[in-house]
């Protein structure tokens, strides 16, 4: 079994960086990696000694194509630059969460949307993810928010984001695409700072047809692989993107994208049907060179 998708502590995730390592080494996970949102902390906050399998560093940064928000999953990115980006970043936060919170108050008010108004979430120290989830726990104490939006919408905080605050064709629609790395920009960033890249879930996009999304994508960037196996992926979707990875000469990653708590029924390694070999080919020449 391996998984080279999931998030700690350090993002969006329950467990720290050591915990997901002592629950790769109990499942006995061949291959590993952490991808938190924007950041490589994990990796210079644990014990490395707790896995005895094949630890690969990861990030997933949050991109857009498209007019549409995606995500590049970083594999053997070096950890210091974009710690270092990421700390820069972090400092445009309050300014980019006030105007996050504004947004949504007044698409709440055109769409007739219940919600409870509170300045407190926006002070100097708040971040758009703490609007966000203020906002997504608010919305779910008003019953007609369900009607109006959709009960998936507002089935996990996941959902919120995804088909919610990141799709074009939402109510909720806030188009932050414009606040992140262009494409071209994060997949530079990866590549300059000694990794490859990989395209992130590609059936979460809300697209109309996923195969001419990612020509499409592709004739405007040039990625290293595409992840070919996800907990949120059917065995269709699963034959469909292996083969075109195949057709195509681009590596193959998979993970379950687990967040413990925050996607409840997603489990670390499991279900995921992806070959070990199928990392091999890529993941044994990261380690050899970065040796992490």
């Amino acid at each position: 079994m391996l998984d080279l998708h999931c998030h700690s502590n350090f993002s969006d995730g329950e467990f720290s960086p050591n915990e997901l390592l002592k629950k790769a080494q109990e499942l006995q996970l061949t291959y590993f990696s952490i991808t938190d949102h924007n950041n490589c902390f994990a990796y210079e906050n644990m014990d490395r000694s707790i896995f005895s399998g094949k630890l690969i560093c990861g990030v997933e940064i949050t991109t857009s194509f498209e007019e549409q928000i995606i995500e590049i999953l970083g594999y053997g990115i070096d950890i210091e630059p974009i710690n270092k980006w990421n700390a820069k970043e972090k400092i445009k936060q309050p300014q980019h969460a006030k105007e996050v919170y504004h947004k949504l108050l007044k698409l709440f008010k055109e769409q007739g949307i219940s919600y409870t108004k509170s300045e407190f979430i926006i002070n100097h120290k708040c971040t758009t993810g703490t609007v966000k989830k203020y906002f997504y726990e608010d919305l779910l104490k008003y019953e007609k928010n369900k009607k109006i939006l959709g009960k998936e919408v507002l089935s996990s905080y996941s959902n919120f984001n995804k088909i919610g605050l990141n799709n074009p064709h939402s109510k909720l629609f806030i188009s932050e695409y414009k606040d992140f790395l262009s494409l071209t920009q994060a997949v530079e960033f990866i590549h300059k700072n000694g990794g490859i890249c990989f395209l992130a879930h590609i059936y979460q996009y809300d697209v109309m047809n996923h195969i001419v999304f990612l020509n499409n994508l592709l004739n405007i960037v040039k990625l290293d692989g595409v992840e070919t196996c996800h907990s949120s992926f059917s065995k269709k979707q699963i034959i469909e993107i292996n083969e075109y990875a195949n057709t195509h000469g681009l590596y193959k990653s998979g993970g379950s994208d687990f967040h413990g708590i925050l996607k409840p029924g997603i489990e670390l390694g499991k279900n995921l049907e992806i070959q070990e070999d199928d990392i091999r080919i890529w993941g044994d020449k990261i380690i050899n060179k970065k040796g992490v």
